[in-house]
């Protein structure tokens, strides 16, 4: 069974969707209610071992982080504070911290990885390895992220076919932010 990271679980439909099509799931989440909430709503997949909900926050060294809850919007919440200003924080949680590497000490190799964590995904793209890259990627990055990745970590977007293309659009500064599948 090929497995999938889902970092940024929030209210579990995108690890529902890839749960029914016959994917094993490591979910990733901080918010503690979110991760009962699918764990429960998903127990049967749970129980058969075909989902894993880790509530932990992506981090650049594995440490705790701090979480900023939204109040417009609980799947806004981020590890960056400024992500959040004007979203109504409404409060802070001290969350476990995990890399991707660890993640993939503990499950394996992902088939795919969707990282949705509102400002951290370069934590979830600068944690691969050429040896360890998903066969698809989803993850929105910005900017000098972009060329962060770009310079540390050239060979992890290029089995997606844009590391040239993306290289090309970051060193101009004149591109639309893509999402690399």
């Amino acid at each position: 069974m090929l497995t999938v990271f889902d970092i940024g679980m929030f209210d579990g439909a995108d690890t529902k969707y890839h749960l029914q099509n016959g994917f094993r799931v490591v979910a990733v989440e901080g918010n503690p209610d979110l991760v009962a909430s699918a764990e429960k709503t998903l127990a049967s997949y749970v129980s058969a071992g075909q989902l894993v909900c880790v509530n932990k926050a992506i981090s650049a060294d594995g440490e705790p982080v701090e979480l900023v809850l939204s109040g417009a919007d609980l799947g806004a919440s981020s590890t960056q504070a400024d992500r959040i200003a004007s979203r109504w924080p409404i409060g802070k949680l001290k969350v476990a911290g995990t890399t991707m590497r660890q993640l993939i000490e503990e499950y394996g190799v992902p088939h795919f990885i969707k990282s949705d964590i509102e400002g951290a995904d370069r934590f979830c793209v600068l944690g691969l390895a050429a040896s360890t890259r998903p066969q698809y990627l989803s993850a929105l990055l910005r900017g000098d992220r972009l060329l962060q990745i770009q310079d540390h970590q050239p060979g992890v977007v290029s089995r997606a076919g844009q590391s040239e293309k993306l290289s090309r659009q970051a060193r101009s500064r004149h591109y639309a932010p893509p999402r690399l599948r």
